[in-house]
């Protein structure tokens, strides 16, 4: 994959990196996920490239391995990553 460039400085308690298809609705899904999850998102980022977007997630809440399952299952998300 061809992913854009994307940077964030680390702003809280820790960090995702979400790819998925670059089409209308999914970054609601991925903060309704987390905000179901009850996980505050202090920082988001968001780039596109094409029909790819890439988003890095600063949070001030622990993710837990099952939330990250949850974010991949979401319609168009093709990778969730913690990256601290």
């Amino acid at each position: 994959m061809n992913f854009p460039n994307i940077t964030s400085e680390k702003h809280g308690k820790q960090g995702l990196f979400i790819a998925n298809n670059n089409e209308p609705g999914i970054i609601s899904k991925i903060a309704e996920c987390l905000a179901n999850n009850k996980i505050n998102i202090s920082e988001f980022v968001n780039k596109s490239r094409g029909d790819l977007a890439c988003n890095i997630i600063d949070t001030d809440d622990e993710i837990s391995g099952s939330v990250v399952a949850e974010l991949e299952k979401i319609s168009g998300v093709s990778n969730a990553r913690l990256c601290y």
